[in-house]
């Protein structure tokens, strides 16, 4: 087998702790051959900590010099497009972190890019591969929950606007909360009812905890240079006749600092995700199932693991070019929704 040669894309946080670590522990031999950065510090401390010894400062210079397989983008929300497609125009398969871009109009493009050089495009929406979803997902398509009608869907922090970084600048960023830590919860609904087109929005957004500054779980933030939402809600019409809500929050006075989950719907079953419990009918008896013993996943690991996968022609469920921009989509017409206050068609 072919060892692939991997450039990463970004220095920071993202790549020091998920993408790099994930490729050094794939299960096959895997060359990461380059690391590109513009911000020199931060390039050197990877080279020394990973040991990467060719650095560029330049994505054209390293593309051109490395004859590279694979790149994963590990920048800013506003630089992933320009790097993606990048990558794809230079033969590379792609992994690029969420969000997939700014806009749905992007997405278009890279996923058609994608389909065009015949190289694999797949997105860090490593929350797919927790035991719990992987469980839920194999009741599913057997069966077992009947129609599916309906998901609640919720990453809530009670006090967790990022206090680092560029969280909060909607001009790096393209949004919040529903932008940042939404699009998974999001992802895992559209994923677990096999991504059916959306129908209509209608969401609401809101800025009052983060335009009024402080210190939360995760250190204080600026109120003057605060200009995306630190809550947003919609609910989602879809072609199948099912629907999705979600409620997204970095800040709400709400009792658990954390609360990620979905509830699932169906005709026959429903669920909860975390801690996973199935709830039927049995013999005129109701019936709740417990799952105690689920097996704890390192998903960041996993979907990268995963993305190798698909590149050596295996199969996985990493979040395809199509549907991150099926998800991009709805993402922007929630904004849409939320600043012209009313519902939005698809057509």
């Amino acid at each position: 087998m072919a060892v692939l040669k991997v450039g990463i894309i970004g220095a920071g946080n993202i790549a020091q702790k998920s993408h790099i670590p994930a490729i050094k522990t794939y299960k096959h031999p895997i060359q990461i051959v380059a690391v590109c950065s513009r911000d020199k510090s931060r390039l050197e401390a990877v080279s020394r900590k990973f040991d990467i010894e060719t650095m560029y400062t330049d994505i054209d210079e390293m593309l051109r010099e490395c004859s590279l397989d694979m790149i994963s983008v590990c920048t800013p929300n506003n630089q992933h497009f320009h790097h993606v497609m990048k990558g794809l125009e230079a033969g590379c398969h792609v992994l690029c972190e969420k969000p997939p871009a700014l806009t749905h109009a992007e997405t278009k493009i890279m996923a058609a890019k994608a389909k065009e050089v015949n190289r694999c495009l797949g997105y860090n929406l490593h929350r797919r591969y927790l035991s719990e979803v992987q469980m839920l997902k194999r009741y599913i398509d057997d069966g077992s929950f009947g129609k599916i009608y309906h998901i609640k869907a919720s990453f809530i922090r009670r006090r967790g606007i990022p206090g680092w970084g560029a969280f909060t600048n909607k001009e790096i960023q393209g949004g919040g909360a529903l932008m940042d830590i939404g699009i998974h919860v999001l992802d895992l609904a559209l994923f677990l009812l096999g991504y059916p087109d959306a129908k209509n929005v209608l969401g609401s957004m809101y800025d009052h905890i983060g335009k009024s500054g402080g210190r939360g779980l995760m250190g204080q933030w600026d109120k003057n240079s605060f200009t995306v939402e630190d809550a947003c809600f919609a609910h989602i019409g879809l072609a199948n006749e099912s629907s999705i809500t979600i409620e997204t929050a970095f800040a709400l006075n709400v009792e658990d600092e954390k609360n990620i989950n979905l509830h699932i719907y169906g005709s026959k079953m429903g669920a909860v995700l975390q801690p996973l419990k199935l709830f039927t009918e049995q013999k005129n008896e109701l019936v709740n199932i417990d799952f105690p013993f689920l097996a704890e996943v390192n998903t960041h690991y996993e979907n990268v693991h995963r993305f190798l996968d698909t590149c050596l022609g295996e199969p996985s469920v990493v979040c395809t070019g199509d549907e991150g921009a099926a998800l991009q989509k709805i993402i922007e017409c929630i904004y849409a929704s939320a600043e012209q206050k009313r519902a939005i068609e698809f057509k």
